[in-house]
């Protein structure tokens, strides 16, 4: 019997009007004597639900396999991009790490290195594999070591950042160096401290340089201090350091009483040559600015008794602190005054004949006694040689051995 499908999806009513998904097959028969055909109407509801729930399910299917694959080609770009900025940032690091000047290191939490910069070897003489494994303690002399030790290690138990602290490390070839060490703490997930990582830098140089300066000031403060004269540094706002010597000779009480004064202060009003002192004071000051160096002599007053003494000043200008500063040096003459003044009178009144020359023979000096000696005034003789006085035979060898006895000193 052949059977003929009619209609696969065909629609019957009900009753009501529903319709019916049904599946119209149907055979030719003999009905009755009669060529007929028999149709089977078979009830497809189901077979229908199920088939569109199918390919409901293959659309969603291949809807979330589309997602899918448009998040993985996401994930997998974004991925990429991660890569290559970990490798920027990977060259980056190692670029910065082999460039900068400065020993870069990392220790775990027993203080063991785990990483060492390549400028271990210009600082330190050893390549990063012969640092690998080893502790800064042994990089140090022992009491250096002991002296680190006594409080860096607290700190790092404690996690706290290094900060600027200064070490000595022997280097490979026995020369002992000073770092500057900083680091800062490297903690996990959990917050728990897994070592430090941090930077040495080589300050060998600056402290020599500290150490000559710290040196030539104590020498020079010992110098400024232990003169028997009055030094004083001034600029342009007035004193601003001096010695005890100047403290004392100008009558001070205290440093803080010397700097509220000025340099014509510590004057009478006027010098011996009639000028105005506080002019002339800064005529000197200028000129030494000008020149470099000024000597003169000057007449000082205390500040204490107002008592005015002679003096032998020398300006001297310097560059302290990259600043233009003023050196006075000053020498009180009282005593050497008083002396040309008591070695003058003995001479005047001497019954000998007195007198001074130089090396070249040239009178500079006489007594009254020497001048009635030798018949010339005091003004004619200063203008003579010793071989215009004496004869011909002595003068000369009179001459040379004058001058043998000045240069002796």
């Amino acid at each position: 019997m052949t059977i003929i499908r009619l209609h696969a999806n065909a629609l019957r009513l009900q009753l009501d009007g529903t319709p019916v998904p049904v599946e119209v097959t149907a055979s030719p028969i003999t009905y009755q004597g009669q060529p007929a055909a028999v149709v089977f109407v078979q009830d497809v509801t189901e077979r229908k639900r199920l088939k569109d729930s199918l390919q409901e399910l293959n659309r969603s299917l291949e809807q979330r396999v589309a997602w899918r694959t448009a998040e993985l080609s996401l994930e997998v770009a974004e991925r990429r991009q991660t890569e290559e900025r970990l490798r920027t940032s990977e060259q980056r690091h190692r670029d910065l790490v082999e460039t900068v000047p400065d020993w870069i290191w990392q220790v775990d939490e027993h203080g063991i290195y785990t990483f060492s910069g390549p400028q271990s070897r210009d600082l330190l003489g050893y390549e990063s594999e012969e640092i690998l494994g080893r502790t800064p303690f042994d990089f140090m002399p022992p009491e250096e070591a002991q002296r680190i030790t006594s409080f860096i290690l607290p700190a790092m138990m404690r996690g706290e950042p290094i900060q600027a602290m200064e070490n000595v490390l022997r280097r490979k070839d026995g020369r002992l160096i000073t770092v500057e060490t900083n680091g800062v703490p490297i903690r996990d997930a959990a917050g728990k401290l897994r070592g430090y990582r941090g930077l040495d830098h080589d300050i060998t140089e600056r402290k020599q340089a500290a150490e000559i300066l710290r040196r030539s000031e104590l020498k020079f403060r010992t110098l400024f201090e232990a003169t028997g004269d009055a030094v004083m540094l001034l600029d342009e706002t007035g004193f601003f350091d001096c010695n005890e010597t100047a403290l004392r000779v100008m009558g001070c009480a205290s440093t803080a009483e010397l700097y509220a004064l000025h340099p014509a202060d510590l004057s009478p009003p006027q010098q011996p040559c009639g000028t105005d002192s506080r002019t002339l004071a800064h005529a000197r000051i200028v000129a030494a600015q000008t020149t470099g160096s000024q000597h003169f002599e000057w007449v000082h007053r205390r500040a204490d008794t107002g008592e005015s003494f002679p003096a032998k000043v020398t300006l001297t200008a310097l560059q302290l602190e990259g600043r233009p500063v003023l050196q006075a040096v000053v020498r009180d003459l009282t005593e050497r005054k008083q002396a040309e003044i008591e070695h003058a009178a003995i001479i005047a009144t001497s019954p000998d004949g007195f007198f001074i020359a130089d090396r070249q023979g040239r009178l500079l000096e006489v007594n009254d006694t020497y001048c009635r000696m030798s018949g010339y005034s005091r003004a004619e003789l200063l203008c003579l040689r010793i071989a215009d006085l004496e004869a011909a035979q002595f003068g000369e060898e009179f001459e040379r051995q004058l001058a043998k006895i000045a240069a002796q000193g």
